[in-house]
């Protein structure tokens, strides 16, 4: 690319980014929108690793356990 499209694509970046913020950030002040924006993803990242851990946790444990007390919860439900 050529420094005049680069300029040009830089700019068409610059304004995009601008009038983004200005739509998405006119129900509260700057900060706050910026830790925000910087929290959630984090938080929601965050979850995921919680989530991911307690299933790999659960998966240990199932693994370790014998297989008569493992099945049991799946088992007791047809019990008569």
């Amino acid at each position: 690319m050529h420094r005049a499209g680069l300029a040009e694509s830089w700019r068409s970046f610059r304004i995009a980014a601008w009038l983004g913020w200005q739509v998405e950030s006119n129900w509260t002040d700057p900060l706050l929108f910026a830790v925000y924006s910087l929290v959630r993803p984090l938080a929601g990242a965050a979850i995921l690793v919680v989530m991911y851990s307690v299933s790999r946790r659960a998966t240990l444990i199932r693994r370790s356990l014998p297989i008569s007390i493992s099945a049991t919860p799946f088992t007791c439900t047809w019990a008569r």
